[in-house]
Formats: C-alpha cells, structure tokens, sequence
C-alpha cells in the first residue's frame, strides 16, 4: 500500500484525504435522506394505529360534546 502512495507530496495526500472525507459525508446525508424519505413512505402505507388510551379519551370528549 505504500508503495502506491509514494509518488504523491503530503499536500496532495491531504488533499485526496479531505475529497474522500467530504464524499463520505455526503453519502451519509444521501443516506439519512433516503431513510426519511422512507420512513415518510411506511407512514402513509402503514399508518400507526393510535393508542388505546387516545382512542378511550377522544371517545369521552366526543360523547361530552
């Protein structure tokens, strides 16, 4: 491995270092928006069932009303 990296100067090792850093970073922001697109996605085709608490208490207040 070394041996590959032998005709590079320290500035352009920096260099590459810091352009495969920001392409890291940006795939873990791809990634993080994939997953909320996602999430945003099982939110509409499965929806969460509310709690049976919820449901006791809107009942009440709806038969108040």
């Amino acid at each position: 491995m070394k041996n590959k990296f032998q005709n590079f100067s320290v500035d352009e090792l920096i260099e590459l270092t810091q352009e495969i850093r920001d392409l890291i970073e940006d795939n873990n922001q791809n990634i993080k928006d994939c997953l909320k697109t996602l999430h945003s996605i099982e939110s509409v085709i499965n929806p969460k069932k509310p709690s049976k608490i919820k449901l006791l208490f809107s009942n009440i207040i709806n038969k108040r009303k």
